[in-house]
């Protein structure tokens, strides 16, 4: 079930979550206030959860429920839970969205809506199996949608327009122009030049990610097929790349 986290002066993220969780959370609405913790939101909410399943590992964008503090808490980064939490579902919008949420900040939950004047988009995005909600960040709705391509995490924020579609996905590292990120963007680039609509971008908030943009709505789903092949070919060509540079650095270590 899907569920809003309306946070003031920010914007609207969407996660989703377990339908037991989402039925206590039917019809009611509450205020609770952020509390960040290394790269984790939390906050108390008025529901308890009974569930005997816990996890001491978490991955980017899980949400889960803290039974010591009551706590809902969103996962954005590589930090792990201080004690075994209960597994509660996942973030649909970007994480990347978490690191502009502030300590004390003010937040309502509630069930969220659907918009239905983005249905057509919504219909192309749940026939390609993905999760999909409208957002709003700065006063601007967008649909977010998540799904998981071969056993990897893909978000994605598409921004609607009179003239086209904008589609982003969530950031791989942070830019900037030293030369090992020039080269990791260059070797990026490599990877996405095959495709018609996929570029490395930079984003707004200075992170290096993929974009794709098309005029017209019969475009999307080719789009965002090639979004898919291409965000996966660039995690694997990362993960080879960090793995060579550790067998490098313990060979080398060998050798001293």
């Amino acid at each position: 079930m899907l569920v809003d986290i309306a946070v003031k002066d920010y914007g609207t993220l969407v996660v989703d979550v377990i339908e037991g969780f989402g039925r206590k959370l039917s019809g009611k609405k509450f205020s609770s206030e952020v509390n960040v913790w290394k790269e984790e939101i939390y906050f108390t909410i008025p529901i308890s959860i009974a569930e005997t399943k816990t996890v001491h590992r978490v991955s980017r964008g899980d949400v889960t429920y803290w039974a010591p503090g009551s706590a809902l808490c969103v996962f954005y980064g590589y930090s792990q839970p201080y004690t075994p939490v209960i597994p509660l579902g996942f973030s649909v919008s970007p994480v990347h969205h978490y690191y502009s949420i502030k300590d004390g900040a003010e937040v309502e939950v509630k069930v969220h809506e659907e918009r239905k004047h983005f249905f057509e988009e919504t219909k192309i995005l749940r026939d390609l199996n993905y999760t999909v909600a409208t957002a709003e960040i700065d006063g601007y709705h967008s649909l977010v949608a998540c799904k998981r391509v071969e056993e990897k995490r893909l978000s994605v924020e598409i921004c609607i327009e009179d003239y086209g579609y904008y589609i982003e996905t969530e950031p791989f590292f942070t830019y900037s122009r030293d030369p090992l990120t020039v080269l990791l963007v260059g070797a990026l680039r490599e990877i996405a030049s095959y495709k018609k609509y996929i570029r490395v971008d930079v984003s707004e908030d200075n992170y290096v990610c993929l974009s794709a943009c098309c005029e017209k709505r019969s475009e999307l789903p080719e789009a965002l097929k090639e979004l898919e092949e291409t965000y996966v070919k660039a995690l694997s060509f990362l993960r080879s790349l960090y793995l060579f540079a550790n067998l490098n650095c313990n060979a080398n270590l060998k050798t001293v």
